[in-house]
């Protein structure tokens, strides 16, 4: 079962996917996560992108296991310049640095069209993912922390703001602010914020 081979954190990534739309899964790696969402009825169409043919392979491989061809596109590509506008609604973006999802994220084609939620794991350097967000009109709607193979993992959940400001951060920073940044908005939300605050990108 594809849900047994889905590590926790690709589970949680899962379910912040709204059912019913169209899935950009970039840097796809085996695909995994794609054939979950699939599967699982979140999503009838994925687009699976990754720059390395390694990892392509396998997720071609791993689609063709699941008689998944219809559903699931395989694309090799550079971040975001394999998808084009109006192509896909939610966009995923896992597993890389917070220097490295910038950088797809100012990509030539920048976010396509039509997206309305981004999804991002950095593996480091969150705080700065977010300060992203919030300068080019993202609004943090959720946050997840998950603990994996003793590492904790953040998960950033965005959509775009009809306003220039969002949760009223500009560009000096007041250490409050500062705080939203390192630690997410609404991770600070939840009850059990104490407990995450020592695990947060702060320390990258």
């Amino acid at each position: 079962m594809i849900k047994s081979k889905l590590s926790e954190r690709l589970t949680k990534i899962a379910g912040f996917v709204p059912r019913g739309h169209v899935v950009a899964d970039i840097g796809t790696d085996h695909a995994l996560l794609s054939i979950y969402l699939v599967l699982e009825g979140i999503s009838s169409q994925v687009i699976a992108s990754d720059l390395s043919t390694g990892p392509l392979s396998s997720a071609r491989a791993n689609v063709y296991l699941y008689k998944l061809e219809k559903s699931i596109e395989i694309r090799q590509g550079n971040g975001l310049e394999s998808i084009n506008p109006g192509e896909a609604d939610v966009v995923i973006i896992a597993g890389m640095g917070g220097v490295k999802i910038i950088e797809i994220l100012e990509g030539s084609h920048a976010v396509p069209d039509g997206v309305v939620r981004i999804i991002l794991q950095p593996q480091g350097g969150a705080g700065m993912v977010r300060r992203w967000l919030f300068d080019h009109h993202w609004q943090i709607v959720d946050e997840e922390l998950v603990l994996e193979h003793d590492n904790y993992y953040e998960i950033i959940v965005s959509e775009p703001s009809p306003g220039p400001k969002v949760n009223d951060i500009d560009k000096k920073l007041s250490r409050r602010e500062m705080e939203l940044l390192e630690i997410g908005p609404c991770l600070l939300e939840k009850k059990n914020t104490p407990s995450l605050i020592p695990f947060s990108s702060g320390e990258n």
